[in-house]
């Protein structure tokens, strides 16, 4: 990060740019595949999810941490398994491997709460804490968690419990009406959800999922079973069993079907399928943000904090809705940094990377994906990254400026200027 600040319209293309062109350029053949595949017929609507589906999954391998969350592999996992839904032999299987997904995926997220012994589940406070610890709350979360008594904050939890633990996750391997009540309530905690929090697509695809489930009563068969039925049903014993095989390993079940599962895990798992998911296994009890400051020149000058678009910096600015299955990953993966950095983790690599970006001004940085700030970019002369607690406020966050020691904070090995303020410590690159 050391060196002479270029103007980045005079340097010549560079790895970088066209690394990301070729990142656009699978995003748009994903787009016109999801597009195109609305309106032609099987088995060309197969081929266009499949090509989603390769799409996403190029995409997860190439951006790393920004494409980790549980629901990036939720989405891998749906289409994967959805590419089998528009062939008629096996339309029957996709859709108890999609209600096997499902039930996966709610269970889990009850179990890890158990396991993880945390304390805040356990005592039934965990919502307590979660509407201002969350990582994007909204204006509901906001209001909810001013008016929330110790009885509805029980309440809440309890209902957590009965719909990731017992009995809701179970009705779903039952037939009509227990399943559709599952997948009903299912369907109601994600809209809660998406009420109290900005979680991007991971609602949405969760109640798509819950339409696996039949939600009319199925009329008696008349016509003979034949050869396709034998595959749908093989098909569906098979996928299923893969798809549930992390839940059998954290069950820690002692039955031969265990080790079936095992097997078919790992010849489905380059496709994506056969994850693990655990949502909220630790409720996390303070929110500490990592805001960037710039000095402008002349050297001495004022330091005026960035400003993200979605992040929380500003104190006055109250948590808001974002748009609809909008995922702003830069202010995501900013949530975790200040957890890994408490626990003694070093300082991630890209956010080094972003630092440099900021100090050489890379317009699809300082233009793209930050919104436009108090001073000009041309007149930066250093970066320095401080903590910050928060909470919410009354007119929307109140946030408390930390003493960090120098231990807690590591940074990877960069040619950079570490400068200490007086008080608190916060990190400087030049």
């Amino acid at each position: 990060m050391r060196g002479e600040l270029r103007d980045p319209s005079t340097t010549k293309k560079t790895d970088d740019d066209v690394f990301t062109n070729r990142l656009v350029e699978i995003c748009d053949i994903g787009l016109c595949s999801a597009v195109i595949g609305i309106f032609v017929p099987a088995p060309l609507s197969t081929m266009c999810l499949a090509i989603c589906w390769f799409t996403y999954w190029i995409l997860k391998r190439c951006c790393g941490t920004f494409l980790c969350l549980q629901w990036d592999q939720l989405l891998l996992e749906c289409s994967a398994l959805g590419c089998a839904l528009s062939v008629p032999p096996l339309q029957l299987g996709a859709v108890w491997s999609l209600r096997m997904l499902l039930f996966k995926l709610i269970l889990s997220s009850g179990i890890c709460k158990i396991v993880s012994g945390c304390p805040k589940w356990a005592s039934l406070t965990a919502m307590d804490y979660h509407f201002w610890t969350q990582p994007l709350p909204t204006i509901i979360g906001y209001h909810l968690n001013r008016k929330l008594t110790p009885g509805l904050s029980r309440l809440m939890v309890c209902f957590t419990f009965f719909v990731q633990l017992l009995p809701v996750p179970w009705l779903l391997l039952l037939p009509y009406p227990f399943g559709a009540m599952g997948a009903s309530l299912i369907g109601l905690m994600m809209v809660l959800i998406a009420f109290t929090g900005n979680y991007g697509f991971f609602n949405y695809l969760t109640c798509a999922l819950a339409l696996s489930v039949p939600f009319t009563s199925s009329s008696e068969r008349v016509e003979p079973y034949t050869i396709f039925d034998a595959v749908a049903l093989c098909y569906g014993l098979i996928t299923s069993l893969g798809v549930i095989q992390p839940l059998l390993c954290t069950l820690d079940l002692r039955h031969p079907a265990c080790a079936w599962a095992s097997s078919i895990s790992q010849f489905l798992r380059p496709m994506a399928i056969s994850s693990g998911y655990g949502l909220f296994a630790r409720m996390t009890t303070f929110r500490m943000e990592l805001n960037f400051e710039v000095e402008v020149s002349p050297s001495g000058g004022p330091w005026h904090e960035v400003i993200f678009k979605h992040k929380p910096v500003d104190p006055n600015n109250p948590p808001y809705f974002l748009p609809i299955g909008h995922m702003p990953r830069l202010d995501w993966r900013l949530w975790f940094v200040p957890l890994g950095l408490v626990r003694g983790a070093p300082m991630p690599s890209w956010v080094d990377t972003f630092i440099e970006k900021l100090l050489k001004r890379e317009p699809c940085v300082v233009n793209g994906i930050l919104p436009k700030q108090s001073f000009a970019w041309d007149d930066v002369t250093r970066v320095r990254v401080v903590l910050w607690n928060y909470s919410f406020g009354d007119r929307g966050w109140v946030r408390e400026r930390l003493d960090v020691s120098p231990a807690h904070l590591v940074v990877n090995d960069l040619s950079l200027a570490i400068w200490a303020s007086v008080s608190p410590l916060t990190l400087c690159f030049a």
